[in-house]
């Protein structure tokens, strides 16, 4: 939470040093919309995650059980947990620094910047520096990927609430179903299921990284259009 804090000290100097402005434009402003977009945001992550786990479930042969005992209380911690894991990131990526971008460079500019940025982090946060360059690069296209969808979020509706949400959601659902640190298989428990071969483990992967992001950018599209997102700060 001090982490947090920080984030938002430093991105509320930096608005304010660069475009004098302050936090109200990173989605302070609208609250009612606002929780309106991070609420459809939490579902959508969740129902997307959800389905890109029953896709896969069904390629790999794997089937799933209710977790013989379910704890409420850990259950609520995850999502605790992710909640400040998603906005943490959320603030840094695709909060002050961004809108500071998007104010200077064209869109698309500011929006792979933001990307790399993101893919970079994530070689750090996965403890994957020094590690062999395949994996690497794919963590960085994914991630990245991701990464933009999200920023595209944050340039159609003028706030992190989309996003957050969608980051929440997509991580919680990891959470509640799949194995996972700190919190992995909260609800939901499956079997191994079979052995992919290496070109389809591979094909899956891909499709599993890149689709998502995809999905995302249409659906904001979709979302920003008929909601009525897109607001001037």
């Amino acid at each position: 939470m001090i982490g947090i804090i920080v984030i938002l000290i430093v991105s509320w100097v930096l608005l304010y040093v660069f475009e004098k402005k302050n936090l109200g434009v990173l989605g302070g402003y609208h609250i009612k919309k606002r929780i309106f977009q991070f609420g459809v945001g939490v579902l959508f992550g969740l129902l997307l995650n959800g389905f890109a786990v029953f896709i896969h479930s069904k390629i790999a042969g794997q089937t799933w059980s209710i977790r013989p005992s379910i704890d409420i209380s850990e259950i609520a911690l995850s999502f605790w947990y992710h909640l400040k894991s998603a906005l943490f990131e959320e603030l840094v990526f695709r909060g002050a620094i961004l809108y500071i971008l998007l104010s200077r460079l064209k869109a698309t500019y500011a929006l792979l910047i933001s990307a790399a940025a993101f893919g970079v982090y994530h070689w750090f946060s996965y403890g994957m520096l020094g590690g062999h360059i395949i994996p690497l690069v794919y963590v960085f296209v994914i991630t990245g990927f991701m990464g933009y969808a999200w920023g595209y979020c944050f340039l159609k509706t003028k706030s992190i609430a989309l996003a957050l949400g969608i980051h929440l959601g997509w991580n919680f659902l990891t959470a509640l179903c799949l194995d996972g640190s700190p919190y992995g298989e909260l609800l939901f428990v499956s079997t191994d299921g079979k052995m992919l071969s290496e070109t389809m483990g591979l094909i899956v992967s891909v499709i599993k990284g890149l689709a998502p992001p995809v999905v995302i950018v249409m659906f904001v599209k979709f979302f920003s259009r008929n909601k009525k997102t897109e607001t001037s700060q």
